[in-house]
C-alpha cells in the first residue's frame, strides 16, 4: 500500500539570489524540503499552483508588481502559512502582514537556529493536528486528511489513510504506518481518537485505535483481531460490534 510521508516542503520567495541560496541551504540543513525558490510574486504563484507547498518563507519586499505582503493577501484563501522575513521591521509592515496567513516575522540577518526555532514553533502550532487535546480546524491550517508528526525535530506530513494503527500506553502513543515506519508521540490514545477521522478509525481495545482498512482477520472463536502482524484481543461485546460492521460471506 502506498504511503505518503515526507518532511514539510517550504517555498522560498526572495529576490536576493545570494540570500535565497543561503536560506535554501539552511532549510535543507534543518531537515526540511525546499519546494522551490521564487524571486517575484509571478514566479511564486507558478510554484504554488504547480507543486506541493506546505509552508512559505517570504521576503516582505520582492521585485515585480506585487510585494511579498500583497502576495500574502492574494493567496490567503489557499491557507498556506507564511513566515515573513525583512531587512527592517515596521509597525506598518506587521499590520499589513496580519491580513495574510502569517505565522511569524523574522528580521535579517537570520541564522540557522533562529530559523529552525521559528519554523518549528509555527509548524508545531499550526500543523501538529493536536492542540490542547483538540483537533485543529481547517481555518487553523490543518491539511484535511493529513497529520504532521514530529520525529527528530522535523515534522513529517502523513496521510491519515496510511496510518495502520495507534497503540497507546499511559501518556504516549506509537503510530504505525503501513510501510513499517512509526512515530512516538507524547499524547494519549483519547486525544488521537479525537484527532483522527471517525469514518476511518475505530477504537477496538483500551490500548488500540485501528484503521478499518487494516483488518486482516477477525477470529470469532478466540475473540482476536489481526491488524497487520498484530493480534489484538477483543471483548465478546466488541467482537460482536465489529461483526456487524464487516461484510461477511458465509
Amino acid at each position: 500500500m502506498p504511503t505518503e510521508t515526507t518532511s514539510i516542503s517550504i517555498l522560498i520567495v526572495e529576490d536576493d539570489a545570494s540570500f535565497a541560496l543561503e536560506l535554501e541551504m539552511l532549510i535543507q540543513d534543518i531537515g526540511y524540503q525546499v519546494a522551490g525558490v521564487a524571486d517575484s510574486a509571478a514566479s511564486a504563484l507558478e510554484e504554488i499552483y504547480s507543486k506541493r507547498v506546505d509552508f512559505i518563507l517570504m521576503d516582505v519586499d520582492i521585485k515585480g508588481k506585487m510585494t511579498g505582503l500583497e502576495l500574502g493577501k492574494k493567496i490567503r484563501p489557499i491557507k498556506i502559512p507564511i513566515l515573513y522575513i525583512t531587512s527592517f521591521g515596521t509597525k506598518e509592515h506587521y499590520e499589513e502582514a496580519q491580513k495574510s496567513n502569517i505565522v511569524g516575522y523574522l528580521v535579517k540577518p537570520i541564522d540557522k537556529y533562529t530559523l529552525q526555532t521559528a519554523i518549528s514553533l509555527a509548524v508545531g502550532q499550526l500543523f501538529a493536528a493536536l492542540k490542547d487535546g483538540k483537533q485543529l480546524s481547517a481555518d487553523e491550517f490543518l491539511f484535511e486528511e493529513y497529520l504532521f508528526l514530529k520525529k527528530d525535530s522535523v515534522y513529517h506530513k502523513v496521510a491519515e489513510r496510511d496510518i495502520m494503527l495507534v497503540e497507546g500506553s499511559d501518556d504516549y502513543v506509537k503510530i504505525r504506518l503501513f510501510d513499517g515506519r512509526s512515530f512516538i508521540l507524547r499524547k494519549t490514545l483519547q486525544i488521537m481518537e479525537r484527532a483522527l477521522s471517525e469514518a476511518l478509525f475505530i477504537r477496538v481495545h483500551r490500548s488500540y485505535l485501528i484503521n478499518v482498512t487494516a483488518i486482516e482477520q477477525l477470529d470469532t472463536q478466540d475473540n482476536l483481531l489481526l491488524v497487520g502482524d498484530t493480534a489484538i484481543p477483543l471483548s465478546r461485546k466488541r467482537r460482536l460490534e465489529l461483526e456487524k460492521l464487516i461484510r461477511k460471506v458465509e
